[in-house]
């Protein structure tokens, strides 16, 4: 049958967790042996304690979903990654609870020289967008995979950051691949698949998004990442869980600090002033707790690889752009140029997949370069 039809299959059972799963495959050689066995040396296998699982092994009771999935996958060009394959992020396969397969969209290496797991809160304040972007651009050049949970605020000015300074981005998902959540962010991920980067989640088609599938995606984050990166949280949701679970596996946690007063820095600053995680202001401090080596000769801020080639009308917006560092609104940007604004937003959309400028808050874009 086709590549991992039964390791699938497997992972279907729904009374089988994770943990169970890379225990079995310790006392077996594989999926389609166990599929193979009979019911004595299942039961001698089970220590005759768990008739259910033996039950579906023996019917086979997921082999009609596991065929149905290996359709869409094929169909949708993606990747079923089992735990022995050499693509599978080789960082999650040290945790004892990971899961044993992963469906994957994208063409980044998932076991770069180094991942950073970059989240916080969805939402974030211009200062947290800010520094998302700051530490990427501290990262370019750098042999460095990001990764985040592709939700609203921090996690997408991270990836946004990370596609602005030519770094591969991972964003792991909630759910199934036949739906995409939040579809504010749909443009970027499509972005991220075409540049470098991808999609990545454990879950099957049919998945739907549900609050309980957040925490079990961040593990996922935590498990494949060496280090992550809090930059903005309030005391508690989704980026704190991140946290605590990354300390559970032993990863770095690292935390961009705030003012106390603010509500979503809370979570960062508590995090700082409990000794679970150290305090960072710029993507070099990263590599100073990883212990880690920059490569000097190509993180220099300053040093620019060549900026697209712009047609007249993109001209026209980078000039006035680069007279307002602060940045302009499309309004302001209509105004300046003479451009209508269905015009001007497809003059923005083409050159912000050039990267050359970036949107910030509301309808207003800066430079990239």
């Amino acid at each position: 049958m086709n590549d991992h039809f039964y390791e699938i299959a497997l992972s279907f059972i729904p009374q089988l967790g994770y943990k169970s799963q890379r225990a079995l495959y310790g006392l077996v050689p594989s999926a389609e042996h166990l599929f193979r066995m009979s019911q004595k040396d299942l039961y001698q296998l089970f220590s005759y304690r768990r008739p259910d699982i033996i039950e579906a092994i023996i019917g086979k009771s997921t082999f009609d979903k596991a065929e149905q999935e290996l359709r869409f996958i094929e169909k949708k060009q993606i990747q079923a990654l089992f735990m022995t394959d050499a693509n599978y992020p080789q960082r999650l396969n040290m945790c004892v609870d990971a899961p044993t397969i992963l469906y994957y969209r994208g063409n980044s290496n998932l076991n770069a020289v180094h991942t950073v797991g970059m989240v916080g809160t969805r939402r974030a304040s211009e200062y947290g967008k800010e520094m998302s972007h700051k530490i990427c651009e501290g990262l370019k050049g750098q042999q460095v995979l990001i990764v985040s949970g592709l939700a609203l605020g921090i996690d997408a000015a991270s990836h946004q950051g990370a596609l602005d300074m030519g770094l591969p981005t991972v964003g792991v998902v909630a759910h199934g691949f036949d739906r995409f959540y939040p579809a504010a962010n749909k443009e970027l991920a499509r972005k991220m698949v075409n540049s470098n980067g991808g999609l990545l989640t454990e879950f099957p088609s049919g998945t739907p998004v549900s609050p309980g599938m957040f925490p079990v995606r961040n593990a996922v984050i935590a498990g494949m990442c060496d280090c992550v990166v809090v930059v903005e949280a309030a005391e508690k949701g989704g980026a704190l869980i991140t946290a605590n679970i990354a300390n559970g596996y032993n990863r770095e946690v690292l935390a961009v600090p705030g003012r106390t007063s603010d509500k979503y820095s809370q979570g960062c600053n508590k995090l700082i002033a409990y000794n679970q995680a150290a305090l960072i202001n710029k993507a070099e401090d990263i590599f100073y707790h990883m212990g880690w080596e920059m490569e000097r000769g190509l993180t220099n801020a300053t040093q620019k690889t060549p900026m697209p080639t712009l047609s007249a009308n993109e001209s026209q917006v980078y000039t006035h752009l680069k007279n307002n560092e602060e940045g302009l609104t499309m309004e302001e940007l209509s105004l300046a140029t003479d451009f209508p604004l269905s015009k001007l937003a497809s003059i923005l959309l083409d050159m912000e997949l050039a990267g050359v400028v970036r949107s910030i808050s509301g309808r207003s874009y800066k430079l990239c370069w």
